[in-house]
Parts: structure tokens; C-alpha cells; sequence
């Protein structure tokens, strides 16, 4: 899952002029933003059955690949709350992004 949330995300926020070092830690930090988004709206998709079993998943420390997978076969129209997520960071980014640009009086 964390590998969709990177589609492009560097292009998007017009942040190409960074070094790859500075653009690999926006990207890593980003993903964690937006990764633990998902996983909140998904949350609130999941029966009780599905809550129960993903909380004793969560007990035995899986992976994101592992949760994706699991989520992937629980919430119905996952990447669809993928990349309204991942579209909603991107809003938020380049308005606080320009928001930071604007001269202070």
C-alpha cells in the first residue's frame, strides 16, 4: 500500500529541485502521513469481525503489506480512499507550502 502512496508525489508538490536525499525523507514522511490516513478511514469500513481480527494482527506487529492485504480484502473501494487521501495531502501540502511562501508584513 505504501507504494501507491508515492505515485508522483515529488512532481505534484513541484519539489524536483530538492536532492533525492531530501526528496527520499519527504516521501518517507508523507507516506507515513498518509498511510496511517487510510488506515483510519478503513477502520471505520471494518464489521466487528474484521475489527477484532485486524486488532489481533496489529498485536503481532505485521507489516504494511501484510495490513494492506488485509484491508484490501476487508474494505470494499480501498484504493478509492487511497487516493482520495493521497489527493487530500497533496491540497493540504501545496496550500501550507504556498501559505509558508508569502511574505510576512
Amino acid at each position: 500500500m505504501k507504494k501507491l502512496i508515492n505515485v508522483n508525489l515529488i512532481k505534484s508538490l513541484g519539489l524536483e529541485y530538492l536532492s533525492l536525499e531530501e526528496q527520499e525523507k519527504i516521501i518517507l514522511h508523507a507516506s507515513d502521513i498518509i498511510y496511517d490516513s487510510i488506515i483510519t478511514r478503513s477502520i471505520g469500513k471494518l464489521d466487528s469481525k474484521a475489527k477484532i481480527e485486524l486488532e489481533f494482527m496489529l498485536a503481532h506487529n505485521p507489516s504494511s503489506e501484510e495490513i494492506g492485504k488485509f484491508l484490501y480484502e476487508q474494505v470494499p473501494h480501498l484504493d478509492r480512499i487511497a487516493e482520495e487521501e493521497i489527493t487530500s495531502f497533496k491540497k493540504i501540502a501545496l496550500e501550507n507550502f504556498h501559505t509558508a511562501l508569502q511574505p510576512t508584513t
